[in-house]
């Protein structure tokens, strides 16, 4: 993840020179009308509103934008991508290798991560949340070999009909199906996934 915010400030540079280009190209052809509007406008409007405003002084139009504007629209941008993929989310991320889809392919250790980070908010011990873990991917895991075996039966034998259990793909699903009274760690798992952002 680290990978893609470079990569997107790689890019952002990119357009970042861009713009300086574009920039210096219009300024050379009506660099002196821009700012005489600029002027103006500075002229009607009170002090009073420009009293907590950033206003960088420039030496020219590409100068005052690039400092007022540009950067720090860059520099939010970027803080928001790294706040957007941080360690505490990347740890908080790991709560969906409980949802029943992807389960079967996941091992307890994937889980770990999520398990430190919300165990003030977990009724259970590691221990008892290792074993719900277990107990809850056998069951899906379970009912995938059931649905299989049924729709094998089907297509082989009509009378056989049996409801085939729809696994859940979303926390929302996973936590409307989660049994609280065998995986209350799991529920509550689940409740923080359904509810995080």
């Amino acid at each position: 993840r680290t990978e893609l915010l470079t990569e997107h400030a790689k890019a952002l540079n990119l357009k970042q020179q861009d713009l300086h280009n574009k920039i210096n190209d219009q300024t050379a052809l009506d660099g002196h009308i821009v700012l005489k509007k600029l002027k103006t406008k500075l002229a009607n409007v009170c002090i009073t509103r420009w009293q907590h405003r950033n206003n960088i002084p420039a030496v020219n139009e590409y100068e005052y934008y690039k400092s007022n504007l540009f950067f720090p629209l860059l520099d939010h941008f970027l803080m928001s991508l790294k706040t957007r993929f941080s360690v505490h989310v990347k740890h908080a991320a790991t709560i969906s290798c409980i949802i029943p889809k992807f389960i079967h392919e996941k091992v307890f250790n994937d889980l770990i991560p999520a398990v430190e980070l919300y165990k003030s908010l977990l009724p259970g011990s590691l221990a008892e949340i290792r074993a719900e873990f277990l107990q809850w991917k056998n069951k899906w895991i379970n009912i995938c070999n059931e649905n299989k075996a049924t729709t094998n039966s089907l297509n082989n034998n009509i009378s056989l009909k049996r409801k085939l259990i729809t696994i859940p793909d979303t926390a929302i699903e996973s936590f409307n199906e989660c049994n609280e009274a065998f995986f209350p760690n799991i529920k509550a798992l689940l409740k923080i996934f359904s509810t995080l952002p």
